[in-house]
């Protein structure tokens, strides 16, 4: 993220907390961060915790939610 003057979704969580170490990537000449990659800091729960999954338009129940963001992540 080289500035906050506009920013997307992804990018506000990279703004709103500075102290987590964000993996970011360079597209198109500029520093981002995608939903992807936040996606990624809660397959551990670490630093974020996964607390609600919507997939096709149903919530995921609570107990599988872990195990469908990782399938989704690596299809």
């Amino acid at each position: 993220v080289n500035t906050t003057d506009k920013i997307v979704c992804s990018e506000l969580a990279y703004v709103s907390y500075p102290s987590i170490d964000w993996p970011t990537e360079r597209t198109l000449g500029r520093h981002s961060i995608s939903p992807d990659n936040v996606a990624q800091l809660a397959w551990n729960n670490v630093p974020l915790q996964l607390v609600m999954l919507y997939h096709d338009g149903e919530l995921v129940e609570e107990s599988r939610q872990l195990d469908l963001l990782r399938e989704l992540m690596t299809q």
